[in-house]
């Protein structure tokens, strides 16, 4: 399974985990711990299998910074479509707090090992 095709799968399904997060309908149906549940499961699969075929501890740091990204984006991006963020400074200041929060712990992770 090529790395490529994970980041796109774990983006589409974090996506829909986001999409129905937003959706009152879908949050207040009875399946949607089931949806949320599989949809974090095959993530963490995808993530698994994509770290066991890559060879060395720098291509990982590379591909989990890229997967941290795609989670940050469609975390935002999905409201944002939906309408139901607006772009203001509380936003641009929380998504570059996560942005480099997540690059600081993994320099600070891959400098440690």
């Amino acid at each position: 399974m090529s790395v490529l095709f994970s980041l796109a799968s774990a983006f589409l399904l974090y996506s829909v985990y986001t999409y129905a997060g937003y959706s009152a309908q879908i949050r207040n149906s009875s399946y949607f711990f089931a949806l949320g549940l599989a949809c974090v499961t095959i993530a963490h699969l995808l993530w698994m299998s994509m770290i066991r075929a890559l060879p060395s501890g720098r291509e990982i740091f590379v591909v989990g910074l890229q997967w941290d990204a795609l989670i940050t984006v469609s975390s935002v991006a999905v409201p944002l479509l939906l309408g139901q963020l607006k772009v203001d400074h509380w936003l641009l200041l929380a998504t570059a707090l996560i942005v480099s929060g997540i690059f600081i712990l993994k320099v600070f992770c891959q400098a440690s090992t």
